[in-house]
């Protein structure tokens, strides 16, 4: 007979919560889940549920037990919590929550784990830095953007996304100074460069559109996807014209794709406008791409009416396979 897994047996056990109707039983339970000691799994599952029954259950009177858990997983991170599983949810917990744990996200803000891997070790702790970084921000603490800024230039990918998403929702100035900076510097990941330019127009669209679109002329085409795909979800107005004339200007096809799709994410109906003359009587090869950037108002019926006079009108094999594959 195999021997028992304890781990597993307490993860078996708070899966059935889920079903349980008894919010003392259920207090209890994860009450007990997280003051244990050795397993970040086990942790991690009693956080994430704590939010999940939290939306059936008055369950606050356990953030304490979330709090204390995440100082105890700090300690020997790698014996209790390999791979951050726990700590993750304790801190995301926290902040959708709404916790003003400011004490803990600090704590977890520049918390670095680093674990062996073949030829040489990989930090977990990135998403913690992430989470602690939105719970500072909307904590409203006084030194938020003080002491996110600087994760901005993370060595992980997750934590430089997670720091720029943190700073557009502080609402304050001092956040877009950074963010600017941090654009006009640059970075590896084109998906950075964008979640600072959706920061940016989160915070003051008004203000920060001209910069924004300012990138549209960079030569780092990557860049100019980022500013573009950034400026269509704004839904501002004044994005249309300068991406029209963007993409006036390019002959890359992924990146006219990208300018189509930023078009259509204005849901601006001049913007609508250009997309369906491109698809009535542009060039086939524009026409293809602004009908599958378009195919985000499919349920629209009275454009999609008109856009399929147009691709029946045109004979083009590969519009009409656009147009099965994305409107039929």
């Amino acid at each position: 007979m195999a021997p028992r897994d304890p781990v597993e047996e307490r993860l078996n056990a708070l899966a059935e919560l889920v079903q349980e109707g008894d919010p003392q039983v259920i207090l209890r339970q994860l009450e007990s889940a997280l003051t244990q000691k050795r397993s970040g799994l086990v942790v991690a599952r009693a956080a994430k549920l704590t939010v999940e029954l939290g939306q059936r259950f008055d369950l606050r009177t356990l953030v304490p037990s979330l709090e204390g858990a995440f100082r105890r997983l700090l300690v020997e991170p790698l014996k209790r919590d390999k791979g951050c599983f726990g700590k993750i949810e304790l801190a995301k917990a926290l902040v959708e929550l709404e916790q003003p744990s400011t004490e803990i996200f600090l704590s977890g803000l520049y918390f670095v784990q680093l674990e062996p891997v073949w030829g040489g070790s990989v930090d977990a702790a990135a998403p913690v830095r992430g989470w602690c970084a939105h719970g500072l921000v909307r904590s409203r603490h006084p030194e938020a953007v003080l002491k996110v800024a600087p994760l901005l230039v993370d060595g992980e990918r997750p934590t430089r996304l997670a720091a720029a998403e943190a700073l557009g929702d502080s609402g304050q100035m001092a956040a877009e100074a950074v963010l600017r900076l941090k654009v006009t510097s640059g970075d590896d990941e084109p998906e950075v460069v964008g979640e600072c330019c959706q920061s940016l127009l989160r915070l003051d669209g008004q203000r920060s559109w001209p910069f924004v679109a300012g990138l549209l002329d960079h030569a780092e085409l990557s860049n100019v996807e980022a500013a573009a795909l950034a400026l269509g979800e704004s839904r501002l107005q004044d994005a249309i014209e300068p991406l029209a004339r963007c993409l006036d200007t390019q002959v890359d096809e992924d990146l006219q794709r990208s300018l189509y799709l930023a078009l259509a994410l204005t849901r601006r109906q001049p913007a609508l406008d250009l997309l369906e003359e491109e698809v009535d009587d542009g060039p086939i090869g524009r026409a293809r791409l602004a009908l599958a950037a378009l195919a985000l108002h499919r349920h629209d019926e009275a454009l999609r009416s008109r856009l399929g006079v147009y691709v029946e009108r045109r004979r083009d094999e590969e519009l009409r396979r656009i147009w099965r594959q994305e409107f039929c």
